[in-house]
C-alpha cells in the first residue's frame, strides 16, 4: 500500500516571492493560478488552500508561495495569514524519524495524506501532517512495531491539531476501523481485515 500511494503522490515545490510590501498568502496564491493556467492552459489547475494544484499527466504538483525574511521562510498557515517554516530543518527531523522508526514513518506519512486526499481541511494541510508526525512520533518505536500501530498513533497525533468537530469524527472513523481490522486479523478473517483497512486508505 505504501509503494502504490508513494507512485501516485504530489510533488511539493515552495516558490519564494519578494513580499516587501506584506502582502497576504492569497495575493501570491492568485498570481500563481494565473501563471500556472497560463502556461498549461490544457492541465487541471485549481486551489486548495494553502496551495495551488497543477496536475499534470497523473502527477500532482503543489505549489506553496512562500516568502523569505532574515533566513526565515514564511508560507500559508491556511487561515489566511502567514507562519515560519524552516525546511532544511523539517527535512532533517523527518529522516531521523523515519531512520529511528525502522524506515516505516516516511510511508506513514504518505498515507495519511493519501486519506486526507481531496479534502480541503485547513487544520490538516499536508505540511501540519508531516510536522506533527515528524516532530511527535521521534520516539513512536517504544509502543509501535506494526503499521496499524503506527497509523493508530499518528491519527492519534492528528487530533491534536484541530478543534474541528466534523475532522475529529472522521479520525475516530478511521481509528474504529482500523481496530475492526486488528480484530478480523486476530481472529483469522485476513479478508475481512484486509477489506475495513480499504475503506481508511483506498485502494489507487
Amino acid at each position: 500500500m505504501p509503494r502504490k500511494v508513494d507512485e501516485n503522490s504530489d510533488v511539493d515545490y515552495m516558490i519564494v516571492f519578494d513580499n516587501s510590501n506584506n502582502y497576504k498568502p492569497q495575493t501570491f496564491l492568485d498570481r500563481l493560478k494565473r501563471f500556472t493556467e497560463a502556461k498549461y492552459s490544457t492541465s487541471e489547475i485549481y486551489q486548495s488552500s494553502p496551495t495551488i494544484v497543477l496536475e499534470l499527466n497523473k502527477i500532482k504538483f503543489e505549489l506553496v508561495p512562500a516568502y523569505n525574511s532574515w533566513g526565515t521562510y514564511y508560507i500559508p498557515d491556511g487561515n489566511g495569514g502567514w507562519m515560519s517554516t524552516y525546511p532544511n530543518d523539517f527535512n532533517d527531523k523527518l529522516t531521523e524519524t523515519n531512520n529511528n522508526n525502522s524506515y516505516k514513518i516516511k510511508p506513514l506519512v504518505r498515507l495519511i495524506k493519501h486519506w486526507n486526499i481531496n479534502v480541503n481541511y485547513h487544520d490538516l494541510t499536508s505540511y501540519k501532517i508531516e510536522e506533527r508526525i515528524a516532530y511527535n512520533m521521534t520516539y513512536a518505536y517504544y509502543t509501535c512495531t506494526s503499521y496499524t500501530d503506527y497509523a493508530k498513533k499518528a491519527f492519534n497525533e492528528l487530533k491534536n491539531l484541530t478543534y474541528d468537530i466534523s475532522i475529529l469524527n472522521r479520525i475516530d472513523r478511521a481509528l474504529e476501523r482500523i481496530d475492526k481490522a486488528i480484530e478480523y486479523e486476530n481472529d483469522g478473517k485476513s479478508y475481512s481485515a484486509s477489506e475495513e483497512i480499504k475503506k481508511v486508505f483506498p485502494e489507487v
